[in-house]
């Protein structure tokens, strides 16, 4: 079976990611996928790492990256 990974830049978001990750959780459990969600801070200002560390201890599916510097889209 293949896995699904999502991958989700964050930057400054961190009260957000909780309902994201339940609502996209649920969604793809409903279906039996077998998934990830990887969550990636892009250098935030506010505490969206330390939710993702919450999000990542909470959920099995939850992986995440914290950036050195400030990346921003290409």
């Amino acid at each position: 079976m293949q896995k699904l990974s999502i991958v989700i830049p964050c930057f400054n978001s961190g009260e957000v990611l909780s309902e994201l990750v339940t609502k996209i959780n649920g969604a793809l459990n409903q279906y039996n996928f077998d998934h990830e969600i990887i969550l990636v801070n892009d250098c935030s200002e506010d505490d969206t790492w330390k939710y993702i560390l919450k999000l990542s201890n909470d959920f099995d599916s939850v992986k995440g990256v914290n950036l050195l510097y400030n990346v921003s889209q290409f």
